[in-house]
């Protein structure tokens, strides 16, 4: 029955009809420093209104924002149980040295506020110390969201000196299968650099593959991607994570188009 609780949950965050989502991110907190106007309800809200199917939340964040995952059309809450400084943009008053990254919070925690999936980081191209607690972090928390039913979220970050121009692409494969193997029930990938990397590796992964919108550059080699680009990417995958500039910036009527362009013409 496990099993099932997962599917169900899952099933919460992408659409049964497509199996797409649109997910953006509301954890800036963790990851950057906030936006001159810090008005995360009104954020929240303007995500709500434009039918996104999930949103990115730190455990803080959603003791903030947590009114607007009532209802049943409201969208999913995927809690964050990491931290990490390697996606912090330029600028930062504290740019990382050699990135840092732990897990903060737990499945049980997350499952008691609410999540119906949890969200975590993998940063792949660290020496091989480092790669082997990112490993071991994700097989932690895939054992226990096994036990209490709750789907894994596991974000490939490519990061360090080891990825190059000439490897970026395998590397993503090979942080992607990794956490795979390791237990993840959904993959976020970073544009690989063409929509033809985007279908070389969604071959060899056999659970949900969504885009996701980087803002950091992890590497120098890191591609950038158009929206439209992205977009089309997301249709062949299972759909894109956004970054939070998307709820800050945007108006709903700017988020509602991209809901509506993913799911080919179906807003929820």
């Amino acid at each position: 029955m496990i099993e099932a609780g997962k599917v169900i949950r899952l099933y919460q965050v992408l659409r049964p009809e497509d199996d797409k989502a649109l997910i953006v991110k509301l954890d800036y907190g963790l990851v950057n420093i906030p936006p001159p106007n810090d008005d995360v309800l009104g954020y929240a809200n303007r995500l709500v209104e434009a039918g996104v199917d999930g949103i990115v939340v730190s455990m803080g964040m959603l003791k903030r924002v947590y009114k607007c995952f009532r209802g049943r059309r409201a969208p999913a809450p995927v809690i964050r149980l990491d931290w990490t400084n390697v996606l912090r943009l330029r600028g930062h008053p504290l740019p990382p040295r050699g990135g840092t990254h732990i897990v903060y919070g737990g499945v049980e925690e997350a499952l008691a506020m609410g999540a119906t999936a949890v969200y975590h980081s993998f940063i792949v191209g660290v020496e091989e110390e480092r790669e082997a607690y990112e490993l071991d972090s994700v097989s932690s928390l895939a054992r226990v969201a096994d036990e209490y039913g709750l789907p894994l979220f596991i974000e490939v970050i490519p990061y360090g000196e080891r990825v190059i121009e000439e490897n970026y692409m395998d590397v993503i494969g090979l942080g992607a299968r990794m956490a795979v193997e390791a237990g993840a029930d959904c993959i976020a990938i970073p544009w690989p650099g063409s929509l033809e990397g985007v279908k070389d590796l969604l071959k060899v992964l056999n659970v949900p593959v969504l885009l996701t919108e980087q803002l950091a550059k992890t590497s120098k080699w890191q591609p950038t991607p158009s929206m439209n680009e992205l977009v089309e990417a997301g249709r062949m995958a299972n759909g894109l994570i956004l970054s939070y500039r998307r709820a800050v910036e945007w108006r709903v009527e700017e988020l509602s188009r991209i809901v509506q362009k993913l799911h080919k013409g179906d807003s929820r």
